[in-house]
């Protein structure tokens, strides 16, 4: 079902924080037949429990930084997520993570472990391939960065690219040649990338090593137990 463009979409309630370029991002996504994504430095948003999304959007140099306008930029975020992800099982969604986004601590060590048990919860939803791209891979010149796939009838199926640097700005490129290679970057990426069972074996470690490391910080209280 293609969203009407010129009819009141739910973001348009939140236009005091989603900018006309995020909106058209929104849109896309809402009416995408397939997404494919590749992150080296956050989980994909669609993925973010609630502390992460916070803790994320805490860190963006905003022009408007109040408690408020971050909460409605998170309830963004979860309205996002609804919308796009109870419907995976007929518009795929594939994703690459960088290995490096499952180590860093954004929120804290119990707000990660949080999120990493969130997200093999969503990998294992039909419709959903999670790909993790391990440090053995060597490296990828690559933003972080969206692929959007678009049917109408009777036309041809095209792809838009959504590119994201450090301070969130979405940014699009609807140039034919640049979307062509950025698929071919992505499928490239994604063949070095583990399978969606070890990569889910491979957040599963990442979890017990924060388990590990967090029972490592806990206070000796047996040195304090009279003898």
């Amino acid at each position: 079902m293609t969203v009407d463009a010129t009819s009141k979409q739910w973001w348009d309630d939140y236009d005091d924080v989603v900018w006309a370029e995020f909106a058209r991002f929104i849109s896309d996504e809402s009416n995408a037949t397939a997404i494919k994504a590749f992150h080296g430095h956050l989980i994909d948003g669609l993925f973010q429990t609630q502390r992460y999304a916070e803790a994320v959007i805490r860190t963006i140099p905003l022009q408007n930084r109040s408690p408020k306008s971050i909460e409605r930029l998170v309830a963004v975020r979860l309205r996002r997520q609804w919308q796009v992800l109870e419907r995976a099982h007929r518009a795929p969604i594939e994703v690459v993570l960088d290995e490096a986004v499952l180590r860093r601590a954004i929120g804290g060590r119990e707000v990660l472990r949080e999120q990493l048990q969130h997200l093999m919860s969503v990998a294992r939803q039909p419709g959903i391939d999670l790909y993790i791209l391990p440090f053995t891979a060597g490296y990828f010149p690559a933003v972080d960065f969206y692929l959007h796939r678009s049917e109408q009838y009777g036309r041809r199926a095209r792809w838009s690219l959504y590119t994201e640097n450090e301070l969130e700005t979405v940014g699009t490129r609807d140039d034919p040649f640049v979307v062509e290679l950025m698929l071919m970057l992505w499928e490239k990426i994604r063949q070095h990338s583990l399978d969606s069972d070890a990569s889910l074996c491979l957040i599963e470690q990442v979890i017990r090593q924060l388990d590990n490391d967090m029972v490592l910080q806990l206070p000796n209280s047996s040195a304090a137990m009279p003898q």
